[in-house]
């Protein structure tokens, strides 16, 4: 076993659940590393237009919109078969997509690398954040992670330290919130949300939430509860960093 593979057998005996896999599942884990890393060191980098073998294409405004479904159809298998994979978070256009393959997509530059099982990904938005639909998409995430009484994936929508009607609770530290929350609507259920997006920039955002509850064990009038969160933007990723409610008054 030569210095590498060890130094990767070792690193994988520290991580738990790698750990406990059986001996000749682990050994083909190592195996598929080492030939990654070895790979890794061998590749050149070219663009993706041309790692998928230099592919015949049209200018965007010289098709019809029927032309662009069958050429993205096209660029999807040719994609496939060269183990790329592009995502979009949200609709856009035919054309928009086709013009960011040819004119972007088709331009950036990776490692030329192939192997059994090995894609390579895109996601539309890394190129061209859609900040407004992320933003909204995260702070009604956070609604429904804090009624539905599962806190397990609150980390991912809250920043590390969080100012609760001017009361900051630590992330990692969120018993006693958790604890009064439940007390306060631990068997409230969210009957409608409505999503206000206020200001934002590349950093912060302001959204008003309105949430109509089914019911409340605290008085709140006609079970409406009113929140203004703010949410920063960490490595594109947004957390809430503060909450104000009406609801929130006293306790929390």
């Amino acid at each position: 076993m030569d210095k590498q593979t060890q130094q990767i057998e070792k690193s994988i005996n520290l991580y738990e659940p790698l750990s406990k896999f059986q001996s000749n599942i682990k050994r083909k884990f190592i195996s598929n590393i080492v030939a990654f890393e070895k790979k890794l060191q061998e590749s050149t980098e070219i663009t993706v237009f041309e790692f998928l073998g230099k592919p015949e294409f049209k200018k965007a405004e010289d098709m019809y919109p029927d032309e662009l479904i069958l050429e993205l159809c096209r660029f999807n298998k040719l994609f496939e078969k060269h183990c790329i994979s592009l995502e979009m978070l949200h609709v856009y256009d035919d054309d928009v997509i086709y013009r960011f393959i040819t004119d972007e997509l088709f331009q950036k530059k990776i490692q030329d690398i192939r192997l059994p099982g090995y894609w390579q990904h895109f996601i539309y938005e890394e190129f061209h954040p859609n900040y407004p639909s992320d933003i909204k998409r995260q702070s009604e995430e956070f609604i429904r992670v804090l009624f539905g009484n599962d806190w397990r994936f609150i980390n991912s929508v809250l920043s590390e330290s969080v100012n609760c009607n001017g009361k900051i609770y630590h992330r990692n530290k969120l018993d006693e919130f958790y604890n009064l929350f439940l007390d306060r609507f631990g068997s409230s259920k969210v009957i409608t949300m409505e999503t206000k997006l206020e200001s934002y920039d590349d950093k912060t955002a302001r959204v008003l939430m309105m949430i109509k509850l089914d019911h409340v064990r605290y008085p709140l009038k006609d079970n409406l509860m009113e929140l203004l969160i703010t949410l920063e933007n960490k490595f594109e990723w947004w957390q809430v960093n503060s909450i104000q409610s009406n609801a929130f008054q006293s306790g929390l």
